[in-house]
């Protein structure tokens, strides 16, 4: 009986995850239009200020086109890094129609780091703003935000391709736990 409330729960966290992913594509793409507005508004200020550099500007501008473009960042990282098919950012992409507790746990899991990922390359791509106003923090730290979140989203690939470069047993417990999805 435990394990069928488990897998209920499990199933309802995925179902919320899901419902979440629209909302937080649109928020998003509306955060991303600001950022280009604003690196707009900077740079004309910025200019009859009379001078500097547009460094500042430019790179918000960059952030909010890449928030903006979203699915093409990830299409164009997904086929250069993993040469899998273009992921669609469209849904979570994971539902749980089994009632096997492993398999029900291993969904989860990947959906959970998919929905992280996300998460992720969204504060890296906001980190390369913020890294212009702040001198502390650094443009690195939003480009590993940015490789992690598109790590976690193609998940699958990843660990395909983890599987086949280490070889032996680690493929196989690799592939085992891939075959549970």
């Amino acid at each position: 009986m435990a394990e069928n409330n488990e897998i209920i729960i499990l199933k309802n966290i995925v179902g919320i995850l899901d419902q979440w992913w629209t909302p937080i594509i649109i928020l998003t793409y509306l955060f991303g239009f600001c950022l280009v507005i604003m690196g707009l508004i900077r740079m004309g200020t910025h200019k009859d200020r009379g001078g500097g550099t547009f460094y500042g500007p430019t790179m918000t501008m960059i952030s909010g086109i890449c928030l903006l473009s979203l699915h093409s960042v990830y299409d164009i990282i997904t086929v250069s890094v993993f040469g899998s098919e273009k992921r669609s950012l469209g849904s979570l992409g994971y539902d749980i129609t089994t009632n096997n507790v492993s398999e029900v746990y291993v969904q989860f899991a990947l959906a959970l780091f998919v929905f992280i990922g996300l998460l992720s390359c969204i504060k890296g791509i906001y980190m390369l703003h913020t890294s212009v106003k702040d001198q502390k923090q650094n443009e690195f730290g939003a480009i590993i935000h940015i490789i992690s979140g598109v790590i976690l989203v193609n998940i699958q690939p990843f660990l395909k391709m983890i599987g086949v470069s280490l070889g032996g047993i680690a493929e196989s417990s690799i592939n085992n736990i891939l075959n549970l999805i």
